[in-house]
């Protein structure tokens, strides 16, 4: 976000006084001839015709998700109790009352999402709920029996500002799918058809009773455009570079403005009552922000959302910059659809973006990395990842959230924490050695060969099974397909629906099946997965059969795809460095498994090497999340349901981090050490990919032995590029020869 400038916040301040000055003008319309029920009408119209203009102009996407347009329509009807009560009360009582009443949404906001969450506000909040409240009372001088004249659009007034929260409340839960001219266009013309339907009901006119046209016409035409569309179109413009807090802050002048302009123009009183009132209001409407930069929740201020025919998420969406006001050129396929690295430098850590016809919020950077993995809370796994949960079970600890996460993690710990395979590191090098050696001198291609290894080696330790040919097959075809399907969005059901697919499907979970049987029997294996049965009957824990397959799954499985990948393209970037490679074969010479068991303090190029390897080439560049609870970042608060790309990932191609980032160079790992928040290969927090261990042991071991007994002939080498999109299978159709190196001479 840029920084705020002089003009941004004079336009921000201006938008408020015109807001302000708004209801002095409708009390001046009232005298000349209009009812309340015309002008809303009239002001519908106007806004109508100017966002339609809009939406035509722009060729807006029309978006058809069934929730989005529920909510929108909903807000819509309820929006038109805004300005129908406010100038219902404006046309009984003095402009300065209802105008403050208006403000009464912050307490409102914050009981109606009490209600629907069943979570309190903040202390801050409700100390700013109590100040607007108190103000209000002040302001409107409720304790003051003569006043009861001056009291009759009192009610009105607070249920505009009923309708008003409500109205905020709801939009806030659309994200920010479809452009704000269309959300404005569409509010309009469901409250212009709802404001004929009320007035057909009640027998109010729509058509002013003044002579002249052209008066009526200006008067309409002059209350849209300097009440709506040009308030509307400054906040749009100016509110990215004031910010959502801030802007908040500047609009507020529409109070201290109303009540002097209805002084001035129209003789309202001004007392010291009034003074007070206002200054509390302001008070408690500043009061959230004076420590934060973004709004909270339940106050994000009036800038938010004052004009009837705009919603919160729209606000929201004219602070958050859009990728494709960057004009890059469109993408072959989906996979490079988007620069990300351009748009982190040009837009900031966060930014919108349309993907799969939809908007989504993407987030990368240092920044994004330590605010995504403060709090995995404020995720929703189980609405992000429902392939997990289609294909694997409801138990499946990828999908899982909160306690049921946590409590799987510690169910699965004694299978794949370090301290349970680190002791395996002989039997997997075993397992690797003789894989090689069968393989030596055939023509193979690379990730293909690494996957089988890597499931035999897991199919002898980690959970020991008969594990034939045939069968490994059958489970890496499986894995392989599934794990393409889970980022396809709702392709992934044809992708599933595949028959191969569905007979591999249905092998991999018979074998399990019979597995888990048969352990549970008091079959024992002396394996990681005895360890997981052992430990929960240890703590008294129900065995579920169900939740045992997938993770009977995830012992053989888990890893084996990522580690393949990353072998793949890191060992083609090896080869194009004789010299590094060169050193790095001089350093295993005289590798043996146990000399691992000591860390891999004693093979500081392999370790170099290894990290630039997963840094250069990620197996999952980008993650999708669901907001689960809304959270700040960057001044910018994302709603709950918000769909979110993670570039966590990105800060590996910054050049301010990495030297020359695209440069496979494992020197840069000697001696030196880089920011944990900057290396987001596994992702992090308590979602970490559950076979980190896994793979770093699985990378070296092979990387030992490979270098260290053969000779590794590439064949035609398409070139692997780093891409930073969502579901990028950084691998490519590597052919290699093992060529067994000449024993040493004793």
């Amino acid at each position: 976000m840029q920084k705020p400038d002089a003009l941004s916040c004079v336009m921000m301040a201006l938008v408020g006084a015109m807001w302000g000055l708004h209801g002095p003008a409708i009390k001046l319309a009232f005298a000349a001839g209009f009812t309340f029920p015309q002008l809303v009408f009239g002001e519908y119209i106007v806004g109508s015709l100017v966002f339609g203009a809009a939406v035509l102009w722009q060729r807006a996407r029309i978006p058809t998700d069934r929730r989005f347009w529920s909510i929108l329509l909903t807000a819509g009807a309820i929006g038109c109790g805004v300005p129908l009560f406010l100038f219902w009360a404006y046309q009984l009582g003095p402009v300065a009352i209802g105008a403050t009443l208006l403000f009464l949404y912050v307490p409102f906001t914050q009981l109606i999402n009490f209600i629907v969450t069943r979570k309190p506000p903040p202390g801050r909040e409700i100390l700013s709920g109590a100040l607007v409240i108190a103000g209000a009372a002040v302001a409107a001088n409720f304790f003051d029996t003569a006043n009861t004249a001056s009291l009759r659009g009192a009610p009105f007034a607070v249920l505009a500002a009923l309708c008003f929260a409500s109205f905020f409340v709801l939009t806030a839960r659309l994200g920010w799918d479809a452009t704000p001219a269309l959300r404005s266009l569409v509010c309009c013309l469901v409250s212009g058809l709802l404001m004929l339907i009320i007035s057909a009901g009640a027998g109010w006119s729509l058509l002013p009773t003044i002579p002249s046209l052209t008066v009526a016409l200006a008067w309409i035409i002059g209350l849209g455009v300097f009440g709506q569309v040009i308030p509307v179109f400054l906040m749009v413009h100016f509110g990215p570079r004031t910010g959502s807090a801030l802007g908040s802050i500047l609009t507020s002048t529409e109070l201290p403005v109303a009540v002097l302009a209805a002084n001035l123009v129209l003789g309202d009183k001004i007392g010291p009552a009034q003074i007070a009132g206002v200054v509390l209001v302001l008070t408690g409407i500043a009061l959230p922000h004076l420590r934060r930069r973004a709004p909270p929740s339940a106050a994000v201020g009036m800038w938010a959302a004052r004009c009837f025919t705009m919603t919160s998420s729209t606000a929201l969406a004219a602070d958050l910059p859009r990728y494709e006001s960057l004009g890059l050129g469109a993408a072959e396929s989906e996979l490079e659809q988007f620069d990300h690295l351009t748009a982190y430098r040009q837009l900031g850590p966060i930014y919108q973006l349309t993907f799969r016809g939809e908007t989504w919020v993407a987030i990368g950077g240092m920044e994004a990395n330590e605010a995504a993995w403060r709090n995995p809370d404020q995720w929703d796994y189980h609405e992000a990842l429902p392939p997990f949960r289609e294909l694997m079970g409801p138990s499946h600890v990828t999908q899982l959230d909160g306690e049921p996460h946590r409590r799987k993690r510690r169910n699965l710990k004694p299978g794949f924490a370090m301290s349970a395979v680190f002791g395996l590191i002989p039997a997997i090098d075993r397992s690797v050695a003789g894989d090689l050696r069968a393989s030596a001198g055939q023509s193979l291609r690379l990730h293909d060969f690494f996957m089988l290894a890597l499931t035999r080696a897991n199919s002898r330790t980690l959970l020991r099974c008969d594990f034939d040919d045939v069968t490994a097959a059958t489970f890496i075809r499986f894995e392989e397909h599934f794990i393409r399907g889970t980022s396809m969005g709702e392709a992934r059901h044809a992708c599933y629906a595949q028959p191969g697919f569905v007979a591999d499907r249905a092998a991999v979970f018979a074998f399990l099946g019979d597995l888990v049987d048969r352990r549970l029997a008091g079959e024992s294996a002396g394996d990681n997965f005895d360890a997981m049965i052992a430990e929960r009957r240890e703590r008294g824990e129900t065995l579920d059969r169900a939740e045992l397959i997938p993770e009977a799954y995830l012992l053989l499985m888990a890893g084996t795809g990522n580690t393949a990948k990353l072998l793949n393209c890191g060992l083609q970037n090896l080869s194009q460095d004789p010299a590094w490679l060169a050193r790095l074969t001089a350093e295993l010479a005289d590798y043996t498994p146990e000399k691992f068991l000591g860390g891999m303090g004693a093979f500081p190029l392999l370790k170099a090497t290894l990290l630039e390897i997963e840094r250069l080439f990620p197996a999952a560049p980008v993650l999708a999340r669901v907001v689960a609870e809304p959270f700040t970042f960057q001044g910018h608060t994302l709603p709950k349901g918000t769909k979110v790309l993670h570039l966590q990932t990105l800060p590996h191609f910054l050049d301010e981090i990495y030297a020359d980032p695209y440069r496979f160079d494992p020197a840069r790992w000697i001696d030196r050490e880089y920011p944990k928040k900057a290396q987001g290969t596994y992702g992090g927090s308590t979602h970490l990919c559950l076979g980190i261990n896994l793979v770093r042991l699985h990378m070296p071991v092979v990387v030992a032995n490979l270098l260290r007994d053969y000779r590794l002939e590439l064949g035609e080498q398409p070139r692997i590029t780093v891409n930073v999109n969502y579901g990028v299978p950084q691998v490519a159709d590597l052919m290699a020869r093992f060529e067994p190196l000449p024993a040493p001479s004793p």
